[in-house]
């Protein structure tokens, strides 16, 4: 009978030792703001991610004595407490979450806007359990997925296990179901690149996480030639023009173009380009520069290609653009 129903087990009164993973998320979640706080194009962009072969790892990860209830119970909680906990503070900043971040994850911040402690503009639109769709300012989450494969990788401790992931960009004014649709048809590109997963779909082209660090050592020596103006990036006096960076795009796209029997044409021609600006650069700048540009490696020219876009974008802006 009603009348004797104990109300106290109605209601959920969780003891301060209760685990509830949650916070306040960082997030633009109006998201025309991109267009008056943008940094270069202004343009939205979506990032859908999740762990590798995670039911395979449930299979085949624990045998024997160890495939017990606890044991998966403890690495789904621990996974859940990647997704909905740390997520957040690596998104927030210093300022907002209180977390003092270690060297070893320290944010990836290329145009020098002080990510670490005003966080980045982010939404959390979704994450727990082993996947998460995050969307915001193209920069940040460009950025973001860069820190959270590292951030994964120093979480598990585990080399087996890997997680990966897709990005789309857009206008401010497409829907949200569009880029959930347009971002996991990335990501389904970067698990369908080879039979390990473990990588990132950018700009159409993927990248394998363990050359994340090659694809920033790519983008930083761009940003070497460019300049922080506050809203966008600008050429140094003494650089690389914008109409270099173009060049290097077009020759990207003839690079990678698998019907373009001269592909080989386009070194030639970026050797006399670089000949050109070779007295208006720093020696060791333009080696480095020099090393990736004369490659005949079909990755590096995929990293090359992203990492171009990336700064052509970033030179950007404006409302009309």
């Amino acid at each position: 009978p009603a009348d004797t129903v104990d109300e106290t087990l109605c209601n959920f009164s969780p003891l301060v030792q209760a685990f509830i993973p949650s916070g306040l998320y960082q997030g633009i979640f109006n998201f025309e703001e991109i267009e008056d706080k943008s940094f270069g194009l202004p343009r939205l962009a979506a990032l859908r991610m999740d762990v590798d072969n995670l039911g395979q790892i449930f299979r085949a990860g624990l045998s024997g004595n160890d495939q017990t209830f606890s044991r998966l119970a403890a690495i789904s909680r621990a996974l859940n407490l990647f997704f909905k906990y740390h997520l957040n503070a690596l998104l927030c900043g210093e300022k907002t979450s209180g977390f003092s971040y270690p060297p070893a994850l320290d944010p990836y911040d290329w145009a020098g806007r002080n990510v670490r402690e005003d966080g980045r503009r982010v939404a959390i639109i979704y994450s727990g359990g082993d996947d998460l769709f995050l969307m915001g300012h193209w920069l940040d989450i460009c950025e973001a997925a860069f820190d959270i494969v590292k951030a994964f990788q120093a979480y598990t401790g585990n080399p087996e296990l890997t997680i990966s992931g897709g990005i789309t960009m857009g206008h401010i004014r497409m829907p949200v179901y569009q880029y959930a649709e347009l971002a996991g048809a990335a990501e389904n590109q970067a698990k369908g690149h080879r039979k390990e997963k473990n990588a990132l779909a950018l700009f159409g082209k993927v990248i394998p996480n363990e050359n994340m660090n090659e694809m920033k050592n790519i983008l930083d020596i761009f940003a070497s030639f460019l300049t922080n103006q506050e809203t966008h990036m600008t050429p140094k006096e003494e650089g690389l023009t914008r109409g270099f960076f173009y060049n290097i795009l077009n020759s990207a796209r003839e690079f990678l173009d698998e019907e373009n029997t001269d592909r080989i044409l386009v070194l030639p021609r970026l050797a006399y380009l670089l000949a050109r600006v070779r007295k208006k650069l720093p020696p060791e700048n333009y080696l480095e520069l020099q090393n990736y540009l004369l490659s005949y490696n079909e990755e590096t020219w995929e990293k090359i290609f992203i990492a171009v876009q990336w700064v052509i974008m970033s030179m950007r802006g404006g409302k009309d653009e």
